[in-house]
């Protein structure tokens, strides 16, 4: 049962057992994308095109980046995992990336990254936006909102608005980056810790 804490616990064992073998012995960088709360709105309507959308736009933004010499000039791998709920279980759609300190350049050799800083959180977060925006209002289907200038409105506010995207530090190990990200890809909503009282 996906949903039940115990079982989860032995599927994220299992889970960050067989990806430990897929790490490098690198610095690896946590990367948050997340989108503003005005778009939860087309996250309820279209919650399978959106994410889809997370999922790929960040993917986008984070490759096109680390290709730039100014950055990195490399092509780098990363794994990503959605997140729909924050903390008070209220909708928050984000994305996690843990992303290795380097990547291949063009002549097929590793090349690192700076050992506490990846790619600028500013130019990230821009970038982020205008791809994600202009991505929405292409391909995000109105005819599923009955109000059309709702969505206009919706995506007018949400240019307004600076987006959040930030690296928290390098980590130390490879299998320190499995074992945190196994804590998002098997967490469920309603842990133990959440439980007040439990009636037969």
């Amino acid at each position: 049962n996906p949903n039940c804490p115990e079982c989860g616990a032995v599927d994220k064992e299992i889970w960050i057992h067989k990806q430990e073998r897929f790490t490098l012995n690198v610095n690896y960088f946590h990367v948050v994308f997340t989108i503003p709360n005005e778009l939860n709105t087309l996250c309820l309507i279209d919650p399978k095109f959106m994410y889809k959308a997370l999922f790929t736009i960040s993917a986008e933004t984070i490759k096109e980046l680390s290709k730039d010499k100014k950055y990195l000039g490399a092509k780098i791998g990363f794994t990503s995992v959605l997140h729909t709920w924050g903390q008070n279980l209220s909708l928050h759609p984000h994305i996690h990336m843990i992303v290795p300190g380097g990547g291949i350049d063009s002549n097929g050799k590793w090349t690192s990254s700076k050992k506490k800083f990846f790619l600028p959180v500013k130019v990230v977060s821009k970038l982020f936006k205008g791809k994600f925006l202009s991505y929405t209002k292409k391909n995000f289907d109105q005819r599923k909102i009955k109000d059309e200038k709702q969505f206009q409105n919706i995506i007018n506010s949400c240019y307004s608005k600076d987006w959040v995207v930030y690296t928290k530090k390098p980590m130390k190990s490879a299998k320190h980056v499995v074992k945190y990200l196994g804590r998002y890809t098997h967490r469920i909503a309603i842990s133990n810790a959440r439980l007040k009282k439990y009636e037969d």
